[in-house]
């Protein structure tokens, strides 16, 4: 998983912060992240699932505790991630000195690919209605519909 994915998630990110003092039990981590945010011990045990297979944390057995750590390296993984972005914003500088963004912005507006639209204008819908013959709305007469979202209720007689 990229680090970003990683650190993207609330609960994720503030585990990170916490174990960033120092290290904790899991029941040390799940208390404290109900106290802070309303979350659930299962959840907590899902996101340090995700941190240790991620190579964020480690995880020691003392007994019935489980200790979490972050590891020394985990800033690393946060760098690596960033290196990329870095590479691709730089492979792309040559374009962006030409204007090349712009250009090819300029030929999508108008080949109608992407339509600009002034904040405040409606939002147009994902489809339209399904039209039958002569242009009729069939959605809206009840055409195509299953017989049995009538029943759905309840409502029917069933012998």
């Amino acid at each position: 998983m990229h680090p970003f994915e990683v650190l993207g998630d609330v609960t994720r990110r503030e585990l990170v912060e916490v174990l960033a003092i120092g290290r904790q039990t899991s029941g040390d981590l799940a208390s404290i992240l109900h106290e802070r945010r309303a979350v659930g011990w299962s959840s907590v045990s899902q996101h340090l699932g995700v941190l240790l297979e991620s190579g964020f944390v480690v995880v020691e057995q003392d007994g019935p505790r489980r200790w979490y750590h972050l590891r020394d390296d985990w800033l690393d993984l946060v760098t690596a991630g960033l290196d990329e972005l870095r590479r691709a914003w730089d492979e792309g500088a040559s374009s962006r000195e030409l204007g090349a963004g712009p250009a090819v912005m300029a030929r999508r507006i108008r080949s109608g690919d992407v339509v600009l639209r002034e904040p405040g204008d409606p939002v147009p819908p994902l489809r339209d209605a399904r039209r039958g013959r002569n242009g009729l709305d069939l959605s809206a007469r009840g055409v195509g519909r299953s017989h049995w979202s009538d029943d759905a209720d309840g409502s029917s007689d069933l012998d």
